[in-house]
């Protein structure tokens, strides 16, 4: 691999450098990785500072790193690559899955059960297959965080989404219909809406129904559906919606309406989600939530709050683990 420094190339082709120097240079942590072994720990590729400054390193490549190593924490930004060893696919996604904060994940593979089991089990925002990670490219390998790797609403740079999160919305009330059929909802969405109906002033359960609709129908035709929407023919560049493990907030004194539209919507997309409520829930609901497997905990909004602050909500990987069992 070829590292120089593009400002001052000493003669050289400053477009033929595969690596340039970083931005500032490494942090303790970012020096130990790029230094220092742990135990069981060895070289392949040992990287060496090029520069006073310590702004421009060879990259490296240290084996036998466990999956509880701080390497995977202190190496973010710096040259070094650490090889995690796995029996099977399995035990190579979960691997995977526990080390990274998911930006992007990579698979080398012939095998295609392989390729498709771990398409499925593994969690990033950029998935590459039989080709680089490293390559960000708009439409087709846009980049993003999953997981640990994003704060607040995210859609991924260079994606088809990525101005939606920048505006503000408002909610259009839409024309209402003749009818209240529910045909064409899951039966868990239909359940739903008839466990709050007694409990819903009509034009909330009317929005309600109408809201639940139109995510069918984009689910179906659109966002639930994987799709290349470049076809270039010589690579496939997907794109595809996964649902989220989310906990959803009902804050005091809001309307009982919008926590079940959010319900609804979770159901549909069959993500895992745990409810926290400032409001008492009519017991038709709570018992519905109950017999879907939801967790409700009913606390106020300072204590809520407080919660968050000291440990989070629940995330995603306890709320993926009590999905799965």
């Amino acid at each position: 691999m070829r590292v120089g420094d593009t400002s001052n190339p000493e003669g050289r082709d400053p477009l033929g450098f595969d690596l340039g120097p970083m931005a500032t240079a490494p942090s303790p942590a970012g020096l130990r990785a790029l230094t220092e072994l742990s135990r069981g720990e060895e070289w392949l590729v040992q990287p060496k500072q090029l520069d006073d400054a310590g702004l421009l390193w060879s990259p490296g490549v240290r084996l036998g790193v466990s999956e509880s190593s701080t390497f995977w924490s202190e190496s973010v930004g710096v040259p070094v690559l650490g090889v995690l060893h796995s029996h099977t696919i399995s035990e190579g996604i979960a691997k995977q899955n526990l080390v990274g904060g998911g930006a992007v994940a990579g698979l080398q593979a012939n095998d295609g059960d392989e390729i498709l089991g771990w398409l499925e089990g593994v969690q990033a925002a950029s998935l590459s297959v039989n080709r680089p990670t490293t390559v960000a490219r708009i439409e087709r390998q846009p980049g993003g965080g999953w997981n640990e790797a994003i704060m607040g609403l995210p859609a991924l740079a260079g994606g088809p989404n990525w101005l939606l999160a920048l505006g503000s919305w408002q909610p259009r009330e839409g024309t209402r219909s003749d009818t209240l059929h529910l045909r064409g909802l899951d039966p868990e969405i239909q359940l739903l809406i008839e466990a709050a109906q007694e409990e819903l002033s009509y034009e909330d359960f009317d929005a309600l129904r109408r809201a639940a609709l139109a995510d069918a129908l984009a689910w179906r035709t659109s966002l639930g559906v994987v799709h290349d929407a470049i076809g270039l023919g010589i690579e496939r560049n997907t794109l595809r919606y996964w649902p989220v493990a989310t906990q959803i907030r009902l804050a005091e004194r809001a309307s009982v309406a919008s926590l079940l539209r959010v319900i609804a919507a979770a159901l549909l997309v069959r993500a895992p989600v745990a409810v926290s409520t400032g409001e008492v829930l009519p017991s038709a609901i709570s018992s519905f939530l109950a017999s879907q497997g939801i967790e409700v905990s009913l606390e106020r909004d300072d204590d809520w709050i407080e919660r968050l602050s000291v440990v989070g909500p629940l995330g995603p990987t306890e709320l993926w683990r009590r999905e799965c069992g």
